[in-house]
């Protein structure tokens, strides 16, 4: 990350001289250089430059832009293993310990909502998070079957809304 920064500013300090000396250049060039255009046209030939120069380092930024948020875009962890009875997911920034979690198996482009869990922990050494599934949903979705497509099995940090009003009624039903 310290390694990004330092490449991302150093091409932001280059871009400034360069956006620097393309303006000084033609102003120099154009008041020194060209002594018979009067002076209202070198404040438009200046101008001009300018105008273009700017332009061309403002779409310059945009791509630049849509390259770092096109980075930024976080991959839903998948099922790495199972290990007495502890689904170990792939690390990923979105997750947080006692946050409940959906399970989703994808195939054909199309993701089905299997169960659901809450992350445990978020193992230390290794960032994989530890999830501990509630309930499955859906026939033949079990251990076996997860193990089977395990490739195809992933994580949302969300919970479908009839599942979470169980969460719901018993809380109230333990709140009394």
């Amino acid at each position: 990350m310290f390694k990004d920064i330092l490449k991302i500013t150093f091409n932001h300090v280059i871009d400034w001289i360069i956006l620097f000396f393309s303006v000084i250049i033609p102003i120099c060039i154009t008041f020194f250089g060209l002594p018979q255009i009067e002076l209202k046209e070198k404040f438009y030939i200046v101008f001009i430059f300018t105008l273009t120069t700017m332009i061309i380092y403002l779409i310059k930024l945009f791509f630049n832009t849509i390259m770092i948020i096109e980075k930024q875009k976080i991959i839903l962890p998948k099922l790495k293993l199972i290990k007495d009875n502890y689904y170990i997911f792939e690390p990923c920034e979105l997750y947080s310990p006692q946050m409940y979690v959906s399970l989703y198996y994808c195939s054909n482009n199309l993701e089905k909502f299997i169960g659901y869990g809450i992350i445990e922990t978020v193992i230390s050494n290794t960032n994989n998070l530890q999830v501990k599934i509630i309930e499955f949903q859906g026939e033949n979705i079990d251990n076996d079957f997860c193990l089977k497509n395990k490739v195809n099995i992933f994580l949302k940090p969300s919970v479908p809304c009839n599942i979470e009003q169980k969460f719901y009624i018993c809380k109230e039903t333990v709140d009394g």
